[in-house]
């Protein structure tokens, strides 16, 4: 019934709200809690939540070789996140409602998510659904994930934390995932905060669904 109701109208698609709410970077911030998502389900929201989303294509990252630039990919997720990062302050006070404007202010909440995704498989020659795709997929989320914690942290370190930041984000089961064993970030968070608490959109993939 699940299956046909997404085919019959699309958007949302399916969600697990149980897996949102206990993997995210907020999960043990008892100040914090999602109250639905946007309309086409990429990214969850608190109430009066705003809708911020940027994305980047998978597939133009592929080289003609087949191999993904992992290079210039942490390169433009980190350029990303300071963009979007920008846009979320000037125009965290431009929303109609004052409970909008008090919560994109607190929470700074980004989302950087992906397109492209089939495309680069087909570059890689890889087929979509196989181990090998989905181990690949992963290791994408993975570094997306962990540069965009260290970017935000970067950007903290110079202008400050967002204003609910809790230090209770590193014992979170998402940054613990994300930032095992990298002490450089975590020392880095651990000092400065983050300047958004939330970075990322929910991808079209489970093995790339991270926020």
């Amino acid at each position: 019934m699940l299956c046909k109701t997404n085919w019959d109208y699309a958007e949302p698609g399916i969600l697990f709200w149980d897996t949102i709410n206990n993997y995210n970077l907020q999960s043990e911030n008892p100040e914090f809690e999602y109250g639905g998502t946007n309309p086409c389900g990429e990214l969850p929201l608190p109430p009066f939540g705003a809708c911020l989303l940027g994305s980047l294509n998978l597939s133009a990252f592929v080289c003609d070789n087949g191999m993904f630039n992992t290079t210039e990919f942490e390169r433009c997720v980190e350029l990303a996140i300071k963009a979007l990062n920008q846009v979320q302050e000037e125009g965290a006070f431009k929303h109609p409602l004052q409970q909008q404007k008090d919560c994109a202010s607190d929470w700074k909440q980004t989302g950087l998510g992906i397109m492209g995704l089939a495309d680069m498989l087909i570059k890689m020659k890889e087929t979509y659904g196989s181990k090998e795709a989905i181990a690949i997929c992963d290791q994408i989320g993975h570094l997306m994930a962990r540069i965009a914690i260290k970017t935000s942290a970067n950007i903290a370190k110079f202008s400050g934390a967002y204003p609910k930041w809790n230090a209770k984000v590193r014992d979170s089961k998402f940054y613990k995932y994300h930032i095992y064993k990298n002490e450089d970030i975590d020392k880095t968070v651990n000092t400065y905060g983050m300047a958004n608490s939330q970075l990322l959109t929910i991808a079209p993939t489970g093995s790339l669904s991270t926020m």
